[in-house]
């Protein structure tokens, strides 16, 4: 008989082998074969028995154990578990068997089920236990559980993918055509635009030639109003010459008159004999009367002509400033149409160079509605994978609750 099963005779158990019927031996025989971990404890929860596959499995988790697995027929189960007191009530009242759970031993799980012992009068003698080592089942049960959750995040995502690229490929196949259309008008007006620049650059370059000729002849006007001013600054100053003339005439007009009237007076004393004289000298008085007046007339016209002359030379200044102005402007003006010119001619190449953009965006245009397409028909295959993806989670999950069925995962 096994070391256990001699171990087992050595502690006076209640089963007591010896003192039993055949049909009882037999019975304990088969127990003791039994390729199950089998354990028995009395009704004071003391272990009385362990068969062979028991001890054995037992002894792996020595290291687990306060004592030695030899040591162990004889003890309470308290040393099997953190809370004994919880053991001991539950086992304490057969009402509560029989019961299955998973306990912790360390970092191994212990699958354990629980059945009641009785009497054929029905009185509770104690309990016994079968129980495995479901460590690695459970991991295997709980990769499982993890893995058909998931499968089924990853069908979701998948599916919600597909649809989405599904969405946006239809959205840019649709894009793509109103972009395409788009830059096929694009095209045509940028190549409106580049001829439209190309008679303004003949427009402005005409403008340009006409500034060019104006500014000739505001110059040209500028040289004759500058002569006209010298001109007239000349004709003052001979018109300044003359007065002084004029004053040097009427200097000699008044002699002249001072002359006759002493020749009266002396042609008077003479008597008859200055009579003749006192004649020619009223003759003479009324002739430089006569060039007094005149003298004065002349002094009164030149000083006229000074008067407008001098506004004409203020006129010709005037006018010459403003042919000076209109000078700058033109250069500036000529300055900035050619500027103009060269803008339109930068606009110009540049619109010439997006036509041909425009011409690659329509080829790119096509590529993305191919792309696109292409995109759709992956979307389709996508979502076909998600489908066969949450059959595959469904399959996960059926086992999963086929394993917490079996008590290997947790209902929770």
């Amino acid at each position: 008989m096994s070391e256990a099963f001699a171990m087992n005779k050595s502690v006076e158990p209640v089963l007591n082998l010896n003192s039993i019927s055949n049909e009882t031996l037999r019975m304990s025989l088969m127990l003791e074969a039994l390729p199950l971990n089998v354990m028995v404890v009395d009704r004071d929860l003391t272990l009385i028995y362990m068969n062979q596959s028991s001890l054995t499995t037992l002894q792996k988790l020595e290291h687990l154990l306060p004592i030695k697995v030899s040591q162990a027929i004889g003890q309470k189960i308290d040393i099997f578990h953190k809370n004994p007191a919880h053991q001991r009530k539950l086992l304490g009242d057969p009402s509560n068997l029989p019961f299955k759970t998973i306990i912790s031993l360390g970092p191994e799980k212990l699958d354990l089920s629980v059945s009641a012992l009785t009497t054929s009068d029905g009185q509770y003698i104690g309990a016994m236990a079968s129980w495995s080592i479901m460590t690695a089942n459970i991991k295997v049960a709980n990769d499982i559980k993890n893995v058909a959750s998931k499968l089924d995040s990853s069908s979701t995502n998948l599916s919600e993918i597909s649809e989405s690229m599904a969405k946006g490929a239809e959205d840019t196949a649709k894009q793509s055509s109103v972009v395409a259309a788009s830059s096929s008008l694009s095209s045509d007006s940028v190549q409106s635009v580049a001829a439209a620049t190309e008679e303004m650059t003949h427009a402005v370059r005409e403008i340009t030639s006409r500034i060019n000729d104006g500014s000739k002849m505001a110059q040209d006007a500028f040289l004759q109003a500058t002569e006209s001013s010298k001109n007239i600054d000349q004709l003052s100053i001979a018109s300044d010459e003359i007065g002084e003339v004029v004053k040097v005439i009427a200097t000699i007009a008044q002699q002249t008159n001072l002359l006759a009237l002493n020749a009266t007076i002396e042609a008077a004393r003479a008597g008859d004999a200055g009579k003749g004289f006192a004649v020619v000298a009223h003759e003479v008085k009324e002739l430089a009367k006569q060039t007094a007046k005149a003298t004065e007339e002349i002094h009164t016209k030149i000083n006229s002509v000074q008067k407008e002359t001098g506004s004409a030379v203020n006129s010709i200044k005037g006018i010459t400033q403003i042919i000076e102005k209109l000078k700058e402007v033109n250069i500036s003006v000529a300055s900035a149409v050619e500027e103009q010119n060269a803008a339109i001619s930068e606009i110009s190449r540049a619109a010439k160079e997006a036509s041909k953009g425009t011409s690659e965006v329509n080829t790119n245009i096509k590529l993305v509605s191919q792309i696109a397409k292409e995109s759709l028909e992956s979307a389709q295959v996508l979502r076909t994978v998600a489908e066969d993806s949450k059959k595959l989670s469904e399959q996960a999950n059926d086992i999963d609750s086929f394993l917490k069925s079996l008590g290997w995962v947790s209902k929770n």
